[in-house]
């Protein structure tokens, strides 16, 4: 079925031979980043028609150690060794074997005789199952390292801390002041680690997310049901930038709902940029709270960062999803991020009531590697007000130009959703909720031509005045078994009274209450 703007074609999923976790991993743990539209079109091009075993995973992911790209970084062999186990064996290094193979490299052993060693160790060919399933196979699944271990730091900055030296230093610091923490180094976390307002914590040098394995890492060492690392003091300018924050989550660990990476907690002008961040134990990696959370924020700025979510959990569970990032805050900034296999929602805008959410998302990449997803991209109006309150106003927020798509083997359930009846229903009429939205605009996001799944491409539910133009998605529709929610392209539920404004061409159906995911992965 053509529709010019978007092709979805209405079939059943069968499984593909295509290890979609195992891409994304190639890209994130060894180049530092989300795969491109090109690349990821490619390796569909390799393992569609040839299919998936041991073999045909080296071949391909060998090739990443040599490349042009993976040179470019520079590493040294101490990030080089912490990248072959996590990237290949999927886990983190045991002391034992880090030393020995940073040995044989220091030997001068070439890299390439090294990675074929990972490749066709009996510890990976174990794997090769879970990974040609084409669904998640978590991290550290099968592996025998646990806690991430320190590795030889180098360079300038702060190295060797406690977590108690670290927040020492960072709360004497004055205003304005940067701490640098020395390359490569690793600050084990059992309680949130505050950075002041007007205090930036960065590793010396600014590596970017590509160079991730150069920067300097916070860890959480226990499950504490709080923040990793909060943001500010809720006035202003405080930054965590360049900073590897692992909130160490694998597949044995127990969900802990409020054991989040990363928390703004309102102020003006707080920046969370060119990060790595991944495997959050909690809701969500990113957090930027506003009035829905009880604080005042303005000017917030969320932007490139790399955000992993490799063991979070979808099919099979209740409630224990993860966002990647999940902001309230009614003027920040929410653009240039990669995100990779969120099981909840890639970006999600809440509403700013009493202020009107103004937010720009934008230029950011979500990519359903391994994990399904409820929706890529969400404009969320729920609040709890109590006496009733006027719908929460959305009028100059922006999610545009956004790029997002799934591997053969996952889906998403509403690929962009512009209001979020499909979560909570109509409850206005208990007198204590306002579900309804208005003033939202969603343009000219797209699958960069890339075959998805979804169950609904778009949906426009408890949104009105809302401007949905030129969203360019390509795609396969999921079974009507896989969700409670409605199957469609473009649903509006604009009939029911839940949606209204300039919406390119859809479909008036009523999508409300449903959200449910029964499909395989």
């Amino acid at each position: 079925m053509l529709f010019g703007w978007v092709s979805l074609l209405l079939c059943n999923i069968s499984p593909a031979a295509v290890p979609g976790q195992f891409i994304a991993k190639m890209y994130t743990e060894v180049l530092g980043r989300a795969p491109d539209p090109t690349g990821w079109k490619g390796a569909l091009g390799y393992f569609e028609p040839n299919g998936c075993n041991a073999t045909l995973l080296q071949t391909w992911g060998s090739q990443f150690f040599t490349s042009t790209e993976f040179n470019s970084l520079q590493y040294d062999n101490d990030a080089i060794t912490l990248i072959l186990y996590r990237a290949i064996l999927n886990r983190e290094p045991d002391a034992n074997g880090y030393q020995h193979w940073l040995g044989v490299l220091n030997s001068g052993t070439p890299l390439a005789s090294v990675v074929a060693d990972f490749f066709e160790s009996s510890e990976f060919t174990q794997s090769v199952s879970s990974i040609c399933s084409g669904t998640s196979y978590s991290f550290n699944n099968l592996g025998t390292g646990g806690l991430a271990i320190q590795i030889p730091a180098s360079g300038a900055g702060y190295s060797g801390l406690s977590e108690t030296q670290l927040q020492t230093l960072l709360d004497q610091t004055p205003s304005g002041g940067t701490v640098q923490l020395q390359q490569k180094s690793v600050v084990y976390l059992d309680t949130t680690l505050y950075i002041p307002d007007g205090v930036t914590l960065t590793t010396y040098g600014a590596p970017t997310h590509n160079q991730h394995a150069f920067m300097a890492r916070l860890v959480r060492s226990t499950p504490f049901a709080n923040a990793l690392v909060n943001v500010g003091n809720g006035t202003s300018s405080a930054a965590l930038t360049n900073i590897w924050v692992d909130g160490q989550r694998q597949a044995s660990n127990s969900y802990v709902l409020a054991a989040i990476n990363v928390q703004i907690t309102g102020g003006t002008a707080m920046t969370v940029s060119s990060n790595f961040i991944s495997n959050s134990l909690g809701w969500t990696n990113v957090h930027g709270m506003g009035p829905l959370s009880g604080v005042q924020c303005n000017g917030y700025t969320i932007s490139n960062n790399v955000i992993t979510a490799y063991p979070a959990m979808h099919a099979g569970v209740t409630s224990e999803y993860t966002d990647g990032i999940s902001v309230g805050c009614q003027n920040a900034t929410i653009e240039g991020n990669q995100i990779v296999d969120p099981t909840d929602v890639g970006v999600v805008l809440f509403n700013s009531y009493p202020n009107v959410q103004q937010s720009i998302v934008s230029s950011n990449t979500i990519v359903s590697a391994g994990h399904s997803a409820f929706s890529a991209l969400a404009y969320d109006t729920y609040y709890v007000t109590s006496p009733p309150a006027p719908s929460p106003s959305f009028a100059g927020a922006s999610i545009t130009s956004n790029t997002l798509w799934s591997s053969p083997n996952s889906h998403f359930i509403i690929g962009l959703a512009v209001g979020s009846l499909a979560w909570w229903g109509d409850r206005q009429s208990s007198g204590i909720y306002a579900d309804i939205g208005s003033g939202a605009s969603a343009t000219d996001n797209t699958t960069a031509g890339i075959l998805t799944n979804f169950g609904e491409g778009i949906a426009v539910s408890g949104m009105l005045s809302a401007t949905v133009e030129s969203n360019t998605f390509t795609g396969t529709l999921i079974p009507q078994s896989y969700t409670n929610c409605p199957i469609g392209n473009v649903l509006a539920s604009v009939s029911a009274g839940y949606a209204s404004g300039s919406i390119q061409p859809y479909t008036d159906t009523t999508v409300i209450d449903c959200m449910s995911d029964f499909g395989p992965n």
